[in-house]
């Protein structure tokens, strides 16, 4: 069972999602919230496996509220549902550390589909946000600092090339014939070579300075 937070700023939306997705009868949805203060305080409370946020809310927007919500519940994956595709939002959704990047006009079905696939750890993003990140990276692309291409083995660069797939440490193990462990520790040495926080940011590192 995918436990559930729902957060945006208008009633129709989180109703309408609510009904939705509790047809699935492996997502189940503890509450729903009007702004990103009453998501943050649910999120603290309810402990869900997932919050999705809208970003324009009152109060505390859906990107400060997903900062938040990373530092003080590591276990929730957060996963943003807009109608904003604009690449400025989506690198500093990427660079927070969200899980997902969603467009509000994705098909329920497909939605239902994404939100399994962000419960078992993939990093989600929607095709438009993906092509919008990778332009704006590639379009600013700037030298590399504190680490050049040559010190990351090519090991490493298989091993980022399989994240930005959206692959599990699982998956990354099977392809490269390593232990699910073996790859979550060999990717932990990764992230903190590159000095980034996590999965999302070493997709965002690696594609800005042309590791991938």
């Amino acid at each position: 069972m995918i436990t559930l937070i729902i957060a945006d700023d208008h009633a129709l939306v989180t109703d309408s999602l609510r009904i939705v997705l509790e047809n699935d009868s492996n997502i189940r949805v503890l509450a729903t919230a009007y702004d990103g203060i009453e998501a943050l305080e649910k999120c603290r409370e309810l402990k869900p496996d997932i919050v999705l946020l809208d970003i324009n809310m009152p109060n505390l927007d859906g990107l400060s509220s997903a900062k938040l919500i990373k530092a003080s519940c590591p276990n929730t994956r957060v996963a943003l549902l807009t109608l904003l595709e604009d690449s400025k939002y989506v690198l500093k959704s990427l660079m927070q550390g969200v899980d997902a990047y969603l467009l509000k006009d994705t098909p329920p079905e497909r939605l239902k589909v994404l939100i399994q696939c962000i419960h078992w750890g993939y990093f989600v993003l929607s095709e438009s946000a993906f092509e919008m990140a990778q332009k704006e990276l590639f379009s600013h692309s700037e030298s590399i600092t504190g680490i050049s291409k040559l010190s990351l083995k090519q090991e490493d660069l298989e091993i980022i090339r399989h994240i930005s797939e959206g692959k599990s440490n699982r998956e990354i193990g099977e392809l490269m014939g390593y232990a699910e462990g073996t790859i979550k520790n060999k990717l932990s040495r990764i992230i903190g070579d590159v000095n980034v926080d996590n999965r999302a940011q070493l997709v965002v590192y690696a594609l800005k300075n042309g590791l991938i």
